[in-house]
C-alpha cells in the first residue's frame, strides 16, 4: 500500500499516465539518490534498453515516510499543543 499526504513532495520525471498503465514501485533510500540515479550519465546511456521494450507512460518519484513514526510524531505534537493551552 502506498500512502501520502498533500504536502508530500512528488517529482514528475516525464510522460503521461495512460488507461492501461502499469507501475513498478522500487524502494530507494532517498529522493536525492533517486534523482541522482535518474539524471546520471550512466542511466541516461542505458535508459533506452527499458524504453525500447516498454514505452514509458509516466515516471515519478515520491518521498515516503514511515507511517508508524509519523503517527507517533503527530501524537506527540497533539499532546504538546494540548498542554500549552
Amino acid at each position: 500500500m502506498v500512502a501520502g499526504e498533500t504536502a508530500q513532495f512528488l517529482d514528475h520525471f516525464g510522460c503521461e499516465w495512460k488507461d492501461d498503465a502499469r507501475f513498478t514501485l522500487p524502494k530507494i533510500p532517498s529522493m536525492e539518490v533517486s534523482q541522482g540515479f535518474w539524471n546520471s550519465d550512466e542511466y541516461q546511456a542505458i535508459k533506452h534498453l527499458r524504453t525500447d521494450v516498454i514505452p514509458p507512460n509516466f515516471t515519478f518519484a515520491v518521498e515516503s515516510f514511515d507511517a508508524e513514526e509519523r503517527a507517533a510524531q503527530n501524537l506527540i505534537a497533539s499532546m504538546s499543543s494540548k498542554t500549552e493551552n
